[in-house]
């Protein structure tokens, strides 16, 4: 009783042990048991959630690489391309045997049925197999997750990954720019500086579908080349342009289920309104509709603004979206010189009789006209109206050289007297202003003879009121068209403006274009009006322009400052400084410093549109990254005369843009701040002042230095903060002096990483950016081909600024991406196309080089890696069909070959990020399994026992090694086979089944027989239970033993032992066991046989051996000399 307690107690211990082992520290799962996915929120804006799989944590094992979300009406069966979204994976995090991945998917406007719906969402985990293929890995959650949106939510919310409560701009200070001024001629100056901040990040773009019209001109002049030692014509590059836009669009929607439209009108005298797809649409959701369809147009005929315009208007008209902002995308390439309308133009008319000019009243023609008029303007700007009733070619061109005789009525050639011209150009500004006003922006885009301020009367404006109409050439209209298209793409906050309250005597001093004024309120606005949110870019300052002030009357003035904007959600924010601002106007005035900031920049770096564009390249000749920023400090004061001192530890700190650090360290300290970005420190050497009779006398009149800076990576667009500058005046006890920038740049620095390959057949050239996106252009017209963003190794997008941009180890096709974090990823810029075992994943079949192929098994053709972005089509056919098929999804495409014969299949892929257009023709030889056979084997076979299967194939030309074939036992304990090769274990009859992996449903079975042939040993026993023995006598035990069964299969004894070794002596000669009788006593000796009984017992038995005097025993009689020794 007392060891079962004890026992019960060591139990109980064990188990609250392990218990709270289980609770204290998770259980090590099976790997499968680390395949899951869970949501953990889901709202109107975001869905994010996370998901499991196993892997080391050293990185390796299975990678999740994309993530799908379906998200579809309750009791809906199916996830289709509307309602399935690609997750981004924005984390990655490693350890106890598995990797776990955060994602999120921005649901903002993208639900499929609306809001106000029960949706269930599910997911899909995919991984890449060794070959590169992407396929299905795991769904989840085991239930759908079920999520009522609600309609009552904001229109925007921030989505997943973005600091959506950190996008804002604060007003962090208000500087005058002297803080005491006097007045000199009854004036005194100062200004105000603005330090504003933009706070928190995008990680995607939030921005809602929109419309987009695009009105292309194609009269007669878009034929005329666009240089004379050029064969390449003005059309061509406008077709090109809107390539580019078309690419930078598709990129935009890549991810967006609600996608943006696009709309077509092409003009010359006529207007053509595009449909697409069979309900002949005119927008569609596919920017190619909108290249393929102006891949026919030719140019020809006048140009026709007012009716084109009108048209695009109409698109709008036909499809009401009050939800999207709408664009229209003007480009032509002259003036208007023709119009359509079916009113009569109230002017002077004429006809000529008798060779003299007789004016002709216009309300002689009012309701006599049949048909719309048309005005029209000749090269020599001389217009002239017609109807179409009468409307004659060559009649027209007949009288184009001199007064026009277009006009046909009641017998007579009618004339128009005043120039059409300027009702035409009168007729697309009210066209113009008509679509403004119904908050359509309209985008003209000038070059060749356009009249570029005539646009600008025709363009919308932004928000600093300026006009949004853009003056190119042909030269440059691919990058017009990505900036402008970006720029409709990139959020922003818009209406941004600080409003200054003037107090009375005070007015802002001169004029600025950024700086207007009303009701007593200076409004001081950023470039543009807005404040943009690229994706990726970090916080930083924002560029407002100073304030310059003029007082024309002493006293102390205090200054209200607001700064408001509309936000992402357009709704006005009102951030109000709630510190002191005075300026004071006076007699005297403290000693101070008015400050420039200058910069100067190294040859070949260029300024456009108020932005400082730095380049970097793998080349340090055409490398330039680098600037130069000088200080200059003027001394400034009013004091009594007489009044002297010391201005002394002046110092300036700067703050630089993230990226930005110093190129020489000389005379210069700096330090990295807590959000990475550096501030650098200088001084000045002590100045002395004194006021004298004569005025103001300074030690130096001008403190000035220059710094050298350089920019480590790609940055965007990005302000350069006001500096910090300090002093101490001996005058002023114990008080640090502060003074300001009084004058300064406002343009804006960016820089981008570059690198050109001359040797492509096409000059290329690739751009890395500050938010990791890589762009590809056509070197020599800038056209954009491609543009993306790789994938680190846990397949995480990479949106880190891009350091360099290289070939790696000279290949051309391989680039090297640098990124600011010290690390790299390889590129590769061609497609990789291989064959695969249909039925074993993974397994890859080589080539001889040629892409010749013999296969003895169903194989798939498919891509095994494809290179990143958008706009490489991708073909295929099949022995020699023609024309080749266009691959929608490339990730998932395959083409399987399982029929014997030669098949020949062509690939094909172009465009995009490809360096060369790739073609290759594979050839398959396919030498199909019938089936498998066994050749002959033993049925029967003993434990112990081995034999080696073979497979025979049918047909047996084909080679064995071609093949990976699978063996199985149907009960392992009795027999095992391992690559064919049985070995018999224990009685009993088993199956043993072979199939090569190749063909699973090709089995071969051996059915095999094992029996027992050892007769186990039951017992041992001596023949008698004593033995006398004479000194010297010496016989084998075994001779003394009996088995049973006698027939026992072993019959080896494991050990013999003598009780007492002095008389009776054993010993093992050759693995016989021998007992020899040494001297006279007595022994007990004990046989113990190799075997054991069932239950692991030894198999023994014992005999007393009596050693007697040589020459004969005694039976008990005798003297006791004779008696043998030993205990009785």
């Amino acid at each position: 009783m007392r060891n079962f307690f004890i026992r019960l107690i060591v139990f109980f211990i064990s188990f609250v042990t392990v218990f709270a082992s289980f609770v204290h520290y998770p259980l090590v799962a099976k790997a499968d048991d680390k395949k899951d996915g869970t949501f953990t929120t889901v709202n109107n804006s975001v869905i994010k959630g996370i998901v499991t799989a196993p892997g080391k944590e050293n990185g390796k094992g299975n990678t999740v690489t994309k993530i799908e979300i379906c998200v579809r009406k309750e009791e809906d069966a199916n996830c289709n391309q509307t309602n399935t979204f690609i997750a981004t994976i924005n984390n990655v995090n490693e350890g106890q045997g598995m990797k776990t991945y955060e994602f999120s998917v921005n649901m903002s406007d993208k639900w499929p049925d609306g809001l106000n719906t029960t949706y269930e969402i599910t997911g899909k985990a995919y991984r890449k197999l060794g070959s590169g293929k992407e396929k299905f890995y795991f769904d989840f959650p085991e239930t759908p997750y079920k999520y009522q949106a609600n309609g009552s939510s904001n229109p925007i919310e921030p989505p997943s990954g973005n600091d959506d409560n950190e996008l804002s701009l604060t007003l962090n200070s208000v500087e005058p720019t002297k803080k005491e001024s006097f007045l000199e001629n009854g004036v005194a100056l100062s200004g105000l500086n603005f330090s504003v901040n933009r706070n928190g990040m995008l990680s995607e773009n939030p921005r809602k579908p929109i419309d987009v019209v695009f009105v292309f001109d194609k009269s007669g002049s878009m034929d005329f080349k666009i240089s004379s030692n050029s064969s390449v014509k003005r059309i061509t590059r406008a077709k090109e342009a809107m390539q580019t836009a078309a690419t930078v669009f598709k990129n935009a929607n890549m991810n967006r289920t609600k996608k943006d439209r696009f709309g077509l009108v092409v003009f010359d005298s006529e207007v053509t309104t595009y449909q697409f797809g069979a309900q002949k649409q005119t927008l569609t959701e596919n920017i190619d509709d909108i290249t393929k369809a102006l891949n026919s147009v030719t140019a020809e005929g006048a140009t026709n603004y007012s009716n084109s315009l009108e048209a695009a208007d109409q698109i709008f008209a036909e499809n009401p979206a009050d939800s999207r902002s709408k664009y229209i995308i003007f480009l032509t390439d002259g003036e208007p010189t023709f119009l359509k309308t079916d009113e009569f133009v109230q002017g002077l008319y004429h006809y000529y009789q008798n060779g003299k000019k007789i004016n002709y009243p216009y309300t002689n023609l009012l309701g006599k006209h049949s048909q719309e008029i048309i005005y029209v303007v000749d090269s020599n700007d001389r217009g002239y109206i017609y109807n179409d009733e009468f409307w004659i070619f060559d009649y027209y061109y007949q009288f184009m050289s001199f007064e026009q005789n277009p006009f046909y009525y009641n017998g007579k050639n009618i004339y128009f007297s005043e120039h059409a011209s300027v009702y035409i150009q009168n007729h697309a500004k009210k066209v113009s202003q008509e679509i403004k006003d119904k908050g359509i922006k309209l985008y003209p885009i000038g070059f060749g003879e356009s009249k570029f301020s005539f646009l600008q009367e025709l363009s919308s404006k932004d928000d600093a009121g300026q006009p949004l109409a853009k003056n190119g050439n042909t030269e440059n209209l691919n990058t017009i068209f990505e900036a402008l298209v970006k720029d409709i793409d990139t959020p922003a906050f818009t209406d941004v403006r600080i409003e200054v309250k003037l107090p009375n005597n005070v007015s802002v001093d001169g004029s600025h274009p950024q700086i207007t004024t009303s009701g007593g309120y200076a409004m001081i606005r950023p470039e543009g009006g807005k404040v943009k949110y690229e994706v990726g870019q970090p916080p930083g300052p924002v560029n407002f322009p100073s304030l310059p002030l003029k007082f024309t009357a002493k006293g102390e003035y205090n200054f209200e400052v607001t700064l408001k904007y509309k936000d992402l959600n357009n709704q006005e924010q009102v951030v109000r400084y709630d510190k002191p601002i005075t300026i004071k106007v006076d007699e005297e005035v403290h000693p101070s410093f008015t400050t420039k900031m200058e910069y100067a920049l190294p040859q070949g770096v260029i300024v456009k549109d108020h932005v400082i564009q730095f380049v970097k390249t793998n080349s340090s000749e055409t490398t330039k990254n680098t600037f130069e920023l000088k200080y200059s400090l003027t001394p400034y004061a009013k004091l009594p005369v007489g009044k002297k001192g010391t201005l002394s530890n002046i110092t300036i700190k700067q703050k630089l843009p993230l990226g930005v650090s110093l190129a020489d360290t000389t005379g210069v300290s700096e330090q990295t701040l807590p959000d990475g970005t550096k501030e650098i420190t200088f001084t000045f050497e002590p100045l002395s002042y004194e006021s004298k009779s004569t005025g103001m006398w300074f030690s130096d009149s001008n403190l000035s230095k220059t710094i050298r800076l350089k920019i480590d990576y790609a940055i965007p667009p990005s302000a350069i903060a006001n500096p910090t500058i300090e002093f101490y005046d001996s005058n002023i006890k114990e008080e640090r002096q502060t003074a300001t920038v009084t004058s300064r740049f406002y343009e804006l620095m960016e820089m981008n990483v570059f690198l050109i390959d001359e040797q492509a057949s096409t000059p290329l050239e690739y751009k890395g950016t500050y938010n990791g996106e890589i762009v590809k252009y056509i070197r020599d017209s800038g056209k954009l081909e491609a543009a993306t963003h790789l994938n680190d190794n846990n397949g995480v997008k990479k949106m880190l600024p891009i350091k360099a941009l290289d070939f790696h180890e000279g290949n051309r096709n391989i680039l090297v991406v640098a990124y600011a974090d010290n690390t790299e990823v390889l590129f590769k810029l061609t497609p990789e196309v291989a064959i695969e075992s249909a039925n074993v994943p993974g397994k890859i079949l080589e080539h001889d080089g040629t892409y010749q192929y013999t296969v003895y098994e169903p194989v798939s053709v498919f891509w095994s890696y494809i290179v990143p972005g958008a706009g490489t089509q991708y073909e295929y056919s099949v022995n020699g069909s023609n024309p080749l098929q266009v691959i929608a999804d490339p990730s998932s495409w395959s083409y399987d070959v399982n029929v014997p014969g030669t098949t020949t299949i062509k690939v094909k892929a172009t465009g995009g990020f490809l360096r060369e257009p790739f073609e290759k023709t594979l050839t398959i030889h396919s030498l199909l399994l019938i089936g498998i056979t066994l050749d002959q084997y033993n049925p029967k076979m003993n434990i112990g026992e081995s034999q080696v299967l073979r497979v025979l194939l049918n047909p047996d030309r084909l080679p064995l090694n071609a093949f990976t074939f699978n063996w199985s036992s149907s009960d392992s304990s009795i027999a095992t086979v391992t690559g064919g090769t049985v070995k018999a274990l224990k009685e009993g009859t088993v199956t043993l089944t072979v199939y090569p992996e190749e063909f699973p449903n090709k089995k071969a079975t051996a059915t095999i027989t094992v029996t027992n042939p050892v007769i186990p040993l039951e017992s041992i026993r001596f023949r008698q239970p004593t033995l006398s023995l004479t000194i010297g006598e010496k016989i084998p035990v075994a001779s003394l033993l009996e088995f049973n069964p006698s027939n026992a299969t072993n019959k080896k004894l494991e050990s013999v032992s003598s009780s007492a070794s002095q008389y009776v002596e054993v010993t093992n000669e050759k693995g016989q066991w021998y007992i020899t009788a040494r001297n006279y006593g007595y022994s007990t000796v004990t046989a113990i046989a190799e075997e054991r009984t069932n239950d692991g017992q030894d198999i023994r038995d014992s005999i007393v051996i009596i050693v007697t005097n040589s020459g004969g025993g005694d039976d008990g009689g005798g003297t006791g000399s004779d008696i043998p020794k030993g205990k009785w």
